[in-house]
């Protein structure tokens, strides 16, 4: 068998891919019904919540509304590894909970 400097390289490059698509926001938001979502992503501390909260934000948007966080719950998964899950509703924004107080 023939070695050549990609041989030892193509596992080790897989084995990054396979670990950056982990390590990556997931797109994926699920109805839990009656117009409650929710969504989860996994990062370091702090990074896990927020990119739960771009996804939330981005599905609002596509459906042209609003977020409202009901819920978010943050677990350490690792030493410094957190999964965030976000409950949360796609609202107008002339939804009475949106207004500030006067």
């Amino acid at each position: 068998m023939k070695y050549n400097a990609w041989t030892w390289r193509l596992p080790i490059l897989g084995y990054l891919g396979l670990l950056a698509l982990g390590c990556g926001p997931s797109a994926d938001v699920d109805t839990l019904g009656d117009g409650i979502f929710t969504t989860s992503a996994r990062g370091y501390h702090g990074e896990a919540g927020d990119r739960a909260l771009a996804q939330a934000e981005d599905h609002c948007r596509q459906m042209g509304l609003e977020i409202l966080v009901d819920e978010i719950e943050s677990r350490e998964l690792d030493p410094g590894f957190y999964r965030a899950t976000l409950t949360f509703r796609c609202v107008d924004e002339t939804h009475p909970d949106l207004q500030q107080p006067e």
